[in-house]
């Protein structure tokens, strides 16, 4: 029973407002249909979070487009998009970092 509870308090929330689920949410909603979200990944470390974002754009534009929507939705205080994820024209990878509005940002 001590190892469930152990397990279960790594898994809870620190504040009433730290759900990840929340901003995964948040960058669902701004997707559009050129973009194919394949995964997310929560760090937390030593009370900085950030979520990163990895998929698929069809093309260039529609990359930028999401990255721009991400932007103008004001939910996240920094979004990192690196350069090289533009350097294809076509079914361009991505792995795009962001930091909501109300955490610090995981080194």
């Amino acid at each position: 029973m001590a190892d469930l509870n152990l397990k279960l308090a790594t898994l809870a929330p620190a504040l009433d407002t730290d759900r990840p689920s929340e901003v995964i949410e948040k960058v669902i909603l701004e997707k559009s249909s050129g973009i194919r979200l394949m995964s997310f990944s929560w760090i937390e470390k030593e009370g900085k979070h950030s979520l990163t974002v990895s998929g698929v754009a069809s093309d260039r534009q529609a990359l930028l487009a999401f990255q721009t929507q991400l932007n103008s939705a004001e939910e996240f205080s920094k979004i990192t998009l690196p350069v090289s994820d533009l350097a294809k024209d076509k079914n361009i990878p991505f792995r795009m970092n962001l930091v909501p509005l109300g955490y610090h940002v995981a080194q």
